[in-house]
């Protein structure tokens, strides 16, 4: 979708900005499906005495094939009638069909010990190889011949209709498949770290997770005596029917407050477990931060290459798919690269190396002839203007800058990416198996976040119209370098603890 958005918003009418939030609109919806498949999953541990059940994870997949067929059929009705909202609700659709969350904990949960780097490293090749394959399909099919409204719009949606195919193989693949599969519990829900996790904070399996006001020094029977009052009233004789009387109504008016103390309970426990990891090691908030970063520029970058190609090189969306096709390309070599590296070096000494080369292709990318002109026009930044005439890039020497700059980035983006999320499985407390505060989890949710707010951004800078945001490629990438500078900050300041 990244290359075919502007060309379809352009044969739209509408600013191309507004591609950024067609591509954005999955991001959040993504976010709000990976809560709900959360929140879905950690009931179903709960509920279950020492066994598991593909059951859920099953249903969980359904829904999320059913919702990327119906995304794609609305947008393509979108497309057939010019009209951006209809895409955007498309796309927000599509985004429930996000499942990474899902896969992830299928792995963990059903497969031995001994085989989950491996299918883990399965699912990294299929996520590099469908990036590829997407931006290649989608620059051949904005050159199909068929039948045009401008630009050849109508032809884009040959990419929704292949998607719906595909998603409804899948589909059929989930309905007919046998899925009475039950083992039993993982011990990921039955071992807890001891400096993260409290005996107040852990919940065993079929236990309600509001526990965190329990007396952590008490354990066995006392601490079960202390979870059930009514228990230990028995077992001291208690015989005074006022006392008795009393305690009745308290634990009625408990009852009648359960569920709103329920959801509160987990929230702040929730937030108490975040805390507790994010003070566990300094290297592990520095190692989310890189992660973080790596995905919001890499999102801008991706999301608005289209945008820039359009404006300043006047580039097709085919010609900047098949750029972006084949930068994906480096892809695995460069993680293959950074494997073997990291056997030579240590995760934080690739971390800076890595900033470095990113840094440099970021000062490449820079519009220098517009930072110049910027300079003599420093009074008036944040004025608004009604004439946006863009600046040329650097003197008509752009495109090879540009795509120059680009490539150093986007090594520098993937080597930085490998090595601090390598570094942030070391530096975390080990048999986190809580969904909600496992590592994978809070990956996916911030690199969601991330990729919104950077969609985000570039609809801000393309409907801006303040001097400062006359140059799209400069409103851009300069935030992404002063975010870097910021970075290596960190980085140098706790280099001794990124171990």
């Amino acid at each position: 979708m990244h290359p075919t958005a502007t060309t379809f918003v352009e044969a739209a009418g509408a600013n191309a900005a507004y591609s950024a939030a067609i591509i954005g609109a999955a991001s959040f919806s993504a976010i709000l499906a990976a809560v709900l498949h959360c929140n879905i999953l950690v009931g179903h541990t709960n509920s279950r005495q020492g066994e598991l059940s593909t059951t859920p994870y099953k249903g969980l997949l359904i829904f999320s094939a059913v919702a990327a067929i119906s995304g794609n059929i609305v947008q393509a009705r979108g497309i057939s009638k010019l009209s951006v909202p209809i895409a955007v609700l498309g796309r927000f659709v599509i985004g429930f069909g996000a499942a990474d969350i899902v896969h992830r904990q299928f792995v963990i949960a059903f497969l031995q010990p001994g085989l989950i780097v491996a299918e883990s490293a399965r699912l990294v090749q299929f996520h590099a190889t469908g990036l590829v394959a997407g931006f290649f399909i989608g620059s051949l099919v904005e050159l199909a011949p068929f039948r045009s409204v401008r630009y050849g719009v109508q032809s884009l949606q040959m990419s929704n209709w292949i998607m719906v195919a595909l998603w409804f193989f899948h589909l059929c693949r989930l309905l007919f498949s046998t899925s009475a599969t039950k083992c039993q519990q993982s011990s990921l829900y039955e071992k807890v770290d001891p400096a993260i996790y409290d005996k107040t904070e852990y919940v065993a399996p079929g236990h309600s997770s509001d526990s965190s006001d329990s007396d952590p020094n008490l354990g066995g029977a006392v601490g079960l005596f202390h979870r059930h009052p009514e228990m230990r009233d028995r077992s001291e004789g208690v015989g005074n029917d006022a006392i008795v009387l009393e305690r009745s109504l308290r634990r009625t008016e408990t009852t009648n407050a359960a569920p709103r103390r329920q959801q509160k309970r987990k929230v702040l426990t929730l937030m108490k477990r975040l805390r507790k990891l994010m003070a566990y090691n300094i290297g592990v908030p520095v190692a989310l931060g890189l992660v973080v970063y790596t995905t919001f520029a890499q999102e801008v970058l991706f999301s608005s290459c289209a945008v820039i190609a359009d404006r300043y090189f006047d580039w097709r969306g085919n010609i900047a798919g098949f750029f972006l096709g084949c930068l994906s390309l480096m892809v695995l070599p460069v993680d293959f690269v950074c494997e073997q590296v990291a056997r030579r070096y240590e995760e934080r000494t690739t971390i800076k190396r890595s900033m470095l080369l990113l840094a440099v292709g970021l000062l490449v990318m820079v519009n220098w002839g517009s930072v110049f002109a910027m300079i003599a026009n420093l009074k008036i930044l944040l004025t608004e203007t009604k004439d946006m005439r863009h600046h040329y890039y650097d003197w008509l020497l752009g495109i090879p800058q540009y795509v120059i700059g680009f490539l150093i980035t986007f090594a520098g983006l993937k080597a930085l990416q490998g090595a601090s999320r390598s570094l942030l499985s070391k530096v975390s407390p080990p048999n986190l198996g809580y969904i909600m505060t496992n590592l994978g989890t809070i990956v996916t949710f911030v690199g969601l976040v991330a990729q919104f707010l950077a969609n985000f951004q570039i609809v801000a800078v393309g409907l801006s119209h303040r001097v400062i945001n006359t140059d799209t490629v400069n409103s851009l990438v300069m935030p992404l370098l002063i975010g870097c500078i910021v970075a290596y900050y960190f980085v140098r300041k706790h280099y001794f603890f990124l171990m």
